[in-house]
C-alpha cells in the first residue's frame, strides 16, 4: 500500500492542477472572435498562410470539465477553465484533444496512461466538444485544427469514432478530394476558407490517411518544438528560447512554443494533501501567462523573432484572449 501511494504521488507530476473556475468572468472577444478573417481584411495584398502567422493552442483542451476520476480531481487534472465555445471566441485555433471510449461514451481525457492503472480524469464528452466547434464554424469563417492524440480504447480507424466526427462536424471538416500541390501550411488561408469555417483533423497513429474524408496524419502540418518539462518559469523560458533559436525557418516545418510548466513532485503532492491553499498549476500558469507578452516583446526587440522566423503556434494551459493577442501581434509583425 505504501509503495502504491508513492507511485501515485510521483506519477501525478505529469498531471496538471486547477483551483478556481474562471469561466464566468467577463471577457471581450471582438478582437479575437474572427481574428484570421480580420488579418485577411487588414492585409489584402499579403498571401496569408499558416506559415506566416502565429496561432494560439490549448493544451489538453477538453479538460475544462472533470468526470469519472481515478486518483484525480479538479485540482490535479483540469487544465482549462473555458468551454470550447468560449475558447473559440477567445481566438484559440489549435486544440490538443485526447479521446477515450468508456461506458459507451467518447470523452476527452487526461490521465497518466490509458486503462485502469492511469491516474486522472475524463474531461468533457467529445460530442459536446465537437458540437460547439461546429456551431462556431457555422457562423465564423475561421480555421480550427484538432490534434487528436493518445487514443484510449479507440483509434483513428474506429468506425464509431469516425462516425461521431462526421455526424457532428459534417461539412465543416476540411477535405482534399483532388490532388494538391505544395504544403498545406503554404496554402492561402482565404482559399482554405472559401466555403466558410473549416476544421482540420490531425490523427496521431492513423494507419492510412484518407484526405478525401478529411482524415490526416499529424505530419500533414509538420511542426518543430517540444515541452520543456520544467516547473519554473525561468527554466521553461530558457528551454523554449534555445529550441526556437535552433529552428530553421526555411524548412517545411512550423515552430511551436510550449508556454507551459510541469509541476515537480513537491508541488504535485500539495494538491493531494489537506492544505486549504495548495500551489496549483493554475497559480504557475498565471506567472507564465503574465510573462508571455514581456518575452514576445523582448524576443522581437533583440532580433530573436524576425520576419520569416516566428513562432507559428503558442501552446498554453488555461487558454484565453491573452495568448491570442500575442499571436496577433506576432502575425502582424511578420506581415507588415
Amino acid at each position: 500500500m505504501k509503495k502504491l501511494l508513492i507511485v501515485s504521488l510521483t506519477i501525478i507530476v505529469f498531471i496538471a492542477c486547477k483551483k478556481t473556475d474562471d469561466n464566468a468572468k467577463p471577457y471581450i472577444t471582438t478582437h479575437t472572435i474572427n481574428w484570421m478573417q480580420d488579418l485577411i481584411a487588414e492585409y489584402p495584398d499579403s498571401t496569408i498562410t499558416l506559415k506566416k502567422i502565429a496561432m494560439p493552442r490549448a493544451h489538453d483542451a477538453g479538460m475544462y470539465e472533470v468526470n469519472e476520476c481515478i486518483g484525480g480531481n479538479a485540482c490535479n487534472t483540469q487544465t482549462q477553465n473555458r468551454d470550447m465555445t468560449s475558447m473559440l471566441e477567445s481566438g484559440i485555433r489549435v486544440f490538443d484533444v485526447r479521446p477515450v471510449y468508456e461506458n459507451g461514451v467518447f470523452w476527452t481525457f487526461h490521465k497518466t496512461e490509458c486503462g485502469q492503472y492511469g491516474f486522472g480524469c475524463n474531461g468533457v464528452a467529445l460530442k459536446s466538444f465537437l458540437e460547439q466547434t461546429k456551431t462556431f464554424l457555422d457562423t465564423h469563417s475561421e480555421l480550427v485544427i484538432l490534434e487528436l492524440d493518445k487514443f484510449c480504447n479507440t483509434s483513428p480507424e474506429d468506425v464509431a469514432f469516425l462516425d461521431l466526427l462526421n455526424t457532428t462536424l459534417g461539412s465543416r471538416i476540411y477535405k482534399e478530394t483532388t490532388a494538391q500541390t505544395g504544403l498545406f501550411i503554404n496554402k492561402p488561408l482565404k482559399d482554405i476558407l472559401i466555403d466558410g469555417g473549416k476544421v482540420v483533423l490531425l490523427m496521431k497513429g492513423i494507419q492510412v490517411e484518407d484526405k478525401a474524408q478529411g482524415y490526416f496524419a499529424v505530419n500533414f502540418i509538420n511542426k518543430k518544438g517540444s515541452y520543456a518539462d520544467k516547473p519554473y518559469l525561468a527554466e521553461m523560458k530558457a528551454d523554449q528560447l534555445s529550441k526556437f533559436q535552433n529552428y530553421n525557418p526555411s524548412s517545411s516545418n512550423m515552430f511551436a512554443i510550449y508556454w507551459t510548466q510541469t509541476m515537480d513532485n513537491a508541488l504535485a503532492v500539495t494538491c493531494l494533501g489537506a492544505e486549504k491553499n495548495p500551489l496549483t498549476i493554475e497559480d504557475i500558469t498565471k506567472d507564465a501567462t503574465a510573462n508571455l507578452a514581456i518575452s514576445i516583446d523582448e524576443w522581437i526587440g533583440n532580433g530573436t523573432i524576425v520576419k520569416n522566423k516566428i513562432p507559428n503556434i503558442i501552446s498554453v494551459d488555461f487558454a484565453s484572449t491573452l495568448v491570442t493577442e500575442q499571436c496577433i501581434k506576432v502575425s502582424k509583425f511578420n506581415l507588415e
